[in-house]
């Protein structure tokens, strides 16, 4: 089965027209192994364009908020069709949801809308829809599944009360799923089945589905169609499996798409100097362009074997997958190439490339190798490197990477503004989505008091503004769960001469998890005690 999910809203989409967004997606690359419906798997280059469209039939048509809480009424409100309930029948509203240009299917399938459920506020009173279908109902909290015949549109008009008193509540579509159906040519067979989705007590989405026993499945989720990222990889049990998404805040996050896919076969073991290249477009390279990532593999251990991902500083890679010497001999280190020699944060001058793309891409690919452990991933990077770490820790899901290590660069102003971390999902330096980061993960990060170049204490450097180097750290432990204040600068924890020297002070959170150390007098480099600084890296990396 293919599942196309749209919680409350629709997020990031092209605006084509006043009141009209489009979603063009792309499924590709599918065989008897992936996705299907009723025993019939969806063939290879399926494609097709969503266009949904909002308007009010009192003339004065909904603006679409393409904000941070989503794709909306205007006004702000990040609801998809948005009913004031003000008696008023005058506001009574339409969306419209229409398949197109759709191409690749076998003979006999159809692409179908089905699936819309319904989203009321608290205080709703019973509303009333009708669907242009000619089927009309009442819905209430307690029924807000709406099944619709198989067709490629479907109009939906919210009919507010007329009488009363009105009641602050808003109608909002809720969840829309786009199925394969029909025979088909390709044979098939019933491996996977979604049987539900919906959200749990905690209002996360989740996802049931029938396994097979000696398959994986990956769960993934995406904004636009385009970009899936995967969040979990399951093993089949030959029975119902149940996966909440516990990463999404449905109150901050932006909205998500979700799937479930069996997971690709292995390609064999990684092997030492291996080149991986990824190929993307964007606009300084609209031919497209191949990203390139070198490997180095261990000699000796019984794989498989954990990966980190060595994030370069500005000036290239060159070297640097050995760049904490021989330390990490003992695992999968890989050593990805900056666009430019250098990886998109905020100031970089030759870079606007989609870096988290490609390290999510990378992180794809290297799970796809027999060798490789699959649930231990690290990123580790410094300078520049490091702020692509924090880039990551704040925009990339919790499957995608258990651990991250950055030395002397902590989070720009522009990551976290507001009481809320931001991401730049346009890689245009805005950051303007609000996010929440995937709990769960193990953080570090090292910074020099005396660093010339990226001031501990925050302000201007290297053309952009960073964060103090504590309230950093302190910032991504809320994110992981503390609750408490930030600890305070004279209560950091000096090393003894033996763990540590006695000028790196350590500030600790939620037992180790979150870790911020201070190099007194550290430059850049973290001179005079860079040895030592790379020893606490590598330590935490394979811990």
């Amino acid at each position: 089965m293919i599942l196309f999910t749209i919680p409350y809203s629709i997020h990031s989409q092209t605006v084509i027209d006043f009141g009209t967004a489009k979603i063009a997606g792309s499924l590709t690359g599918l065989n008897d192994d992936t996705p299907h419906v009723s025993g019939t798997p969806l063939g290879a280059g399926v494609s097709f364009d969503l266009i949904v469209s909002v308007a009010e039939t009192g003339g004065n048509p909904l603006g679409i908020n393409t904000g941070p809480d989503g794709f909306g009424a205007s006004g702000g409100s990040p609801s998809l069709l948005d009913n004031r309930n003000d008696l008023n029948s005058a506001n009574d509203e339409t969306v419209t949801f229409t398949l197109a240009n759709v191409t690749g299917l076998a003979a006999g399938q159809s692409l179908r809308i089905s699936g819309i459920r319904i989203l009321f506020g608290t205080n709703a009173a019973p509303e009333y829809y009708s669907l242009s279908n000619g089927s009309a109902g009442s819905l209430s909290a307690d029924n807000q599944l709406l099944p619709i015949a198989d067709q490629t549109s479907i109009t939906l008009t919210a009919s507010g009360p007329v009488s009363g008193s009105p009641a602050d509540t808003r109608f909002a579509v809720d969840e829309l799923h786009l199925k394969v159906l029909g025979s088909g040519t390709d044979g098939g067979n019933d491996e996977l089945q979604i049987t539900s989705f919906g959200r749990d007590d905690s209002n996360n989405p989740e996802i049931r589905f029938i396994s097979s026993v000696g398959k994986s499945y990956d769960l993934e989720s995406s904004s636009d169609l385009v970009v899936w990222s995967i969040i979990a990889t399951l093993s089949g049990t030959g029975s119902e499996i149940a996966f909440t998404d516990t990463s999404t805040d449905t109150t901050m996050d932006p909205k998500k798409f979700f799937r479930v896919k069996i997971s690709p076969p292995s390609k064999g073991p990684l092997v030492d100097e291996q080149l991986i290249s990824i190929s993307q477009t964007w606009s300084e390279e609209p031919g497209g362009y191949d990203r390139t990532a070198l490997v180095a593999v261990p000699t000796t251990g019984t794989p498989p074997f954990p990966v980190v991902i060595m994030l370069h500083g500005s000036g290239g890679n060159t070297g640097f997958i050995n760049g904490l010497g021989n330390r990490l001999n003992s695992v999968i280190r890989v050593a990805p190439q900056g666009y430019g020699n250098q990886w998109n944060v905020d100031a970089e001058p030759n870079t606007d490339a989609p870096d988290v793309a490609f390290i999510n891409d990378l992180i794809t690919e290297l799970k796809s190798y027999s060798n490789v452990d699959t649930t231990n991933f690290s990123v580790y990077g410094s300078s520049n490197g490091s702020g692509m770490v924090n880039r990551l820790i704040i925009e990339l899901p919790g499957a995608a990477f258990q651990k991250a290590a950055g030395k002397v660069s902590q989070m720009i102003t522009k990551m976290y503004q507001g009481g809320t971390f931001r991401a730049d999902p346009a890689n245009n330096h805005t950051y303007s989505q609000l996010v929440t980061p995937a709990a769960g993960r193990k953080i570090l990060n090292i910074c020099g008091s005396a660093d010339p170049l990226i001031p501990y204490l925050g302000g201007a450097g290297v053309g952009t503004v960073f964060m103090d180097a504590q309230e950093s750290i302190f910032r991504f432990a809320q994110a992981m769960g503390y609750t408490g204040i930030q600890i305070p600068d004279a209560s950091g924890v000096s090393g003894n001469g033996t763990n540590r020297p006695v000028d790196i002070i350590e500030y600790s959170y939620l037992g180790g998890q979150v870790i911020h150390y201070k190099v007194i007098g550290g430059n850049h480099g973290l001179a005079p005690y860079a040895s030592e600084a790379s020893d606490l890296v590598a330590d935490f990396l394979l811990d």
